[in-house]
């Protein structure tokens, strides 16, 4: 059956139930990471995953060790070129249900007159987190950065770039 509006305030209030339709199985979900231990770095960037499961007792996925290439879409709190003092706040919208939370870093570190992409995934909670509709969840995921020298770390390549960089200011 057609919906004919008349004026301009019942288009508005036909639009906000549109809306409010999209909304109903959506919930938020908001918080901060705290990283310690963050050896000095040139540049860092931080990604939240959320990997959607059955129930609060889910086990992570793929046993805590997802396989590349089945991520989901992340959601960016800092990228490479954010200035460091932007804090690692973030607030996403989402479907309800159950999630567990992975956050991914890539520290840009100078080691030895060499630039590394130390590139780490955290798990701060054991517990998926529950995204309720229309309701804001928030959470604090504290990591700690690992001791391990970047000289005992796996390599799985070099990059060589194609030009020159240009140099860096003191």
């Amino acid at each position: 059956m057609p919906v004919t509006i008349y004026n301009e305030t019942s288009q508005i209030r036909v639009q906000m139930l549109f809306l409010d339709l999209f909304r109903r199985n959506k919930g938020s979900l908001s918080g901060e990471v705290i990283i310690s231990g963050l050896p000095e770095h040139k540049q860092l960037s931080v990604r939240l995953y959320m990997f959607r499961v059955e129930s609060s007792t889910a086990p992570w996925p793929f046993n805590g060790t997802p396989p590349k290439g089945s991520y989901p879409s992340g959601i960016s709190i800092r990228e490479m070129n954010d200035p460091p003092e932007k804090p690692l706040k973030f607030k996403t919208e989402c479907k309800c249900g159950f999630y567990h939370i992975d956050v991914g870093v890539i520290a840009i570190r100078a080691v030895g007159g060499k630039l590394y992409a130390h590139v780490e995934h955290f798990f701060p909670h054991e517990v998926p987190s529950e995204i309720v509709a229309r309701r804001e969840t928030s959470v604090r995921l504290n990591i700690q950065w690992p001791p391990t020298p970047i000289e005992d770390l796996p390599s799985y390549g070099t990059i060589h770039p194609s030009k020159k960089l240009p140099k860096e200011r003191p």
